[in-house]
């Protein structure tokens, strides 16, 4: 059995950033980090970027700074002894812990399709989905995919995959792309970039079978009655926390998400937690939410440290700031909520600068609330993100015009 001064459980965002703090707060220490993936830690901010052939895989991993830092890859924990303070594998080897922290991120939600296990439908969440996507198109010489969703992760898959030559459908059953973090008017200029790039889009459509030839994709049959011939199916349907230790060690949980402290300190006091797996205050709401962006994540990892190491700063709560880049322009949103078309005060003001631009913000008494930003550039993107967060007025004279 070993034993360490710190267990880490995850090797993504939030796992990598406590290492190295604990790296600088405790270069002495023992520490372990423990994941299911079998690469070396790397950023999943640039799978898209991978995807789409601009970036090698090489320039994915992550730089580590801890010397004592040691990993084991390609392993499972299947159970954490609370009382012993001792996690167990799936091969039953055993490691104590003196300080846990659990990273252990969000996985792709599956959706109940018939067909789903046909081979050619994939996920887009980790180097493992990308790599066997890249190989799945190039080894069966493909022509055409179906995105199944339309948020985030399913227009970065469309516009890498877009890039290879494939022809590309999203299908999604909102009445437009990213409906959780911008209006529909924003959407809509999103899915006419889509448009002239040669994607099609389908709203207010779900996927009712996945079709296959000999096991394989061969075509979708959607809601809408239409059946598409298809040669690869990407599942891009939302995250769902993985909070299975947590929930059978017993820790506290806020539907089915960790529950934590402004230190990221959990319902135990020698285990710590956070990420996608933890729910935490929102700035702009004080409601206790999930984000699942990268610096969130390298954020909390930062502060669970500090914690770690008797050196507690606490945690502000977060504001999610959502941003990519696809189909020639950047995008960022935050704070965006239907609620500011309801008469509440909020008035919704254009600040574009250019023909081909999106930017709008809501205010109410002066102060922006939320954002939508859309553009080659978005030269004014940290100005307006501390304007929402110190609730303090934002340069009137970048004031274009002002829809009710």
């Amino acid at each position: 059995m070993g034993e360490y001064t710190y267990l880490i459980i995850g090797s993504a965002a939030a796992g990598i950033s406590a290492i190295n703090k604990l790296w600088q707060l405790d270069p002495s220490a023992s520490v372990l980090c423990i994941s299911d993936e079998i690469e070396n830690p790397y950023n999943k901010c640039f799978l898209a970027d991978y995807l789409s052939g601009e970036k090698k895989e090489l320039q994915l991993f992550t730089k580590l700074f801890h010397k004592n830092v040691s990993f084991m890859l390609g392993k499972r924990v299947v159970s954490i002894d609370r009382e012993n303070k001792i996690v167990i594998l799936s091969d039953n080897a055993t490691v104590r812990y003196g300080t846990l922290f659990l990273a252990t991120g969000s996985s792709p939600a599956i959706p109940p399709i018939s067909g789903i296990e046909s081979e050619g439908v994939f996920t887009f969440h980790t180097l493992r989905d990308t790599n066997r996507i890249l190989d799945y198109v190039k080894r069966n010489d493909c022509a055409h995919v179906t995105i199944i969703g339309a948020g985030l992760s399913g227009l970065e898959a469309a516009d890498a995959l877009r890039s290879h030559n494939l022809e590309v459908l999203v299908v999604d059953r909102e009445s437009q792309v990213l409906a959780r973090q911008i209006d529909f008017e924003a959407g809509l200029f999103i899915q006419e970039r889509m448009k002239v790039q040669g994607i099609v889009f389908m709203p207010h459509t779900s996927a009712i079978e996945i079709m296959n030839t000999n096991q394989m994709v061969s075509g979708i049959t959607l809601s809408n009655g239409k059946k598409i011939k298809t040669d690869v199916v990407i599942c891009a349907t939302g995250l769902r926390p993985n909070s299975a230790l947590a929930r059978d060690c017993g820790l506290r949980l806020i539907d089915d998400s960790v529950w934590v402290d402004q230190y990221m300190q959990t319902s135990d006091e020698h285990i710590y937690a956070a990420g996608d797996l933890v729910v935490v205050k929102d700035q702009l709401t004080g409601q206790l939410v999930r984000s699942c962006t990268w610096p969130d994540a390298m954020h909390q990892g930062l502060i669970a440290a500090h914690a770690m190491t008797d050196n507690p700063k606490p945690y502000p709560g977060v504001m999610i700031v959502t941003s990519s880049a696809f189909f020639g322009v950047k995008f960022a949103a935050c704070g965006y909520g239907a609620h500011f078309h309801k008469g509440d005060g909020y008035t919704t003001v254009s600040c574009k600068g250019a023909p081909d631009e999106y930017c709008k913000m809501f205010v109410k008494d002066g102060v922006p609330a939320g954002f939508i930003m859309i553009g080659d550039t978005l030269p004014q993107l940290g100005a307006l993100r501390r304007s929402v967060l110190l609730k303090q007025p934002y340069a009137p004279k970048l004031y274009k015009t002002i829809v009710q």
